[in-house]
């Protein structure tokens, strides 16, 4: 059963001390390891601390913890899986196509700063990611009610982070946010097509150019404040908001959830001073503080065609969405022993 499988290993064999790297980890290894434990972990766990010390080196008696950049490239891939393959079938009836949803590869590359003096800090990190066959569903469905996925050849996010705070003993602020430009170059929806009396009748697609991908808000940010008035109490309160995000990757009217924001608070007191032995510390979390019911962070639509007597069709679609809970308190009350 296994004939044909190949299977890829990151870091080379570490007991094979005729590759440099490995040579080198079994010589910093001996003074430490009597019976020389040698594996992919610690092999692993050696490369890295090398290139950490490597680049440490490299960057000069100039090193501060005040403010530092960095950057990464980084590559991964993601395989279709079984039912994008087989369309869901368990017992296979006829040949399938095993090229026809290819791998989804993504280069990702990220640049950033740090900052920090006295009590604030600053991170700031610009990224892109770009994707080649990315792998998501068409709105078509195999014979089993299977839905399908397949490649959008070309994709990419890219976007715009940051941390920022400022903290002293007794209170600490943060503003955290993403602002992102995400596109996939060319995308074809598959819609069902009814009659005028709603009787299916087949199927029909369309294509669509520079479309924004399901479900990623252009711009997130969250405000939290928090702070210790009394000794061994403490409050707290943050505020959300998300942009609004399209239920599919066709982005038409309607089909989105809205913008919203949520404000949350809470409290933590240290009961210890009346029973030491359980450290006991009483905390209250109050979510949706104004109550909002129409705070809907995801969903999905249903797409379809309606055709009528001379043949020309319109396209529809209906959203449907996960809302978030109502206005909520939790109480929990730690304990230890």
């Amino acid at each position: 059963d296994a004939h044909g499988v190949g299977i890829s290993q990151v870091m080379p064999y570490p007991w094979n001390d005729t590759i440099p790297i490995v040579k080198e980890y079994h010589k910093a290894l001996q003074p430490f390891a009597k019976h020389n434990r040698y594996s992919y972990y610690g092999l692993e766990g050696f490369i890295n601390a090398k290139l950490m010390a490597e680049a440490l080196r490299k960057t000069g008696r100039d090193l501060s913890r005040e403010t530092s950049v960095y950057a990464s490239v980084s590559a991964t891939s993601r395989e279709p899986g079984r039912g994008d393959l087989l369309y869901g079938e368990e017992n296979v009836s006829s040949p399938h196509d095993l090229d026809d949803v290819k791998p989804e590869r993504v280069v990702a590359v990220e640049l950033g700063a740090a900052f920090k003096r006295g009590p604030f800090s600053a991170q700031v990190n610009v990224y892109d990611m770009e994707f080649r066959d990315e792998i998501a569903l068409t709105g078509e469905q195999s014979e089993v009610g299977l839905s399908i996925r397949r490649n959008a050849e070309r994709s990419f996010r890219r976007g715009l982070e940051w941390d920022l705070s400022w903290r002293r003993p007794a209170l600490a602020v943060r503003f955290t946010g993403n602002w992102s430009w995400n596109r996939i170059r060319s995308w074809t929806q598959f819609y069902d097509v009814y009659d005028d009396s709603f009787e299916w009748v087949g199927t029909t697609s369309r294509t669509f150019e520079d479309v924004e991908p399901v479900l990623s808000p252009p711009f997130t940010g969250n405000l939290s404040v928090e702070g210790s008035p009394l000794k061994g109490l403490t409050l707290g309160a943050s505020a959300r908001y998300v942009a609004r995000s399209f239920l599919d990757n066709t982005n038409g009217e309607g089909l989105a959830t809205p913008d919203w924001w949520k404000v949350d608070l809470s409290a933590s007191l240290d009961l210890a001073p009346l029973l030491p032995a359980a450290s006991p510390r009483l905390r209250v979390a109050v979510e949706n503080l104004l109550d909002d019911r129409r705070i809907w962070p995801g969903g999905y639509s249903w797409l379809y065609a309606t055709r009528d007597a001379s043949g020309a069709e319109t396209l529809g679609g209906i959203p449907y969405y996960f809302p978030m809970a109502t206005r909520n308190v939790t109480v929990v009350l730690d304990l230890g022993f």
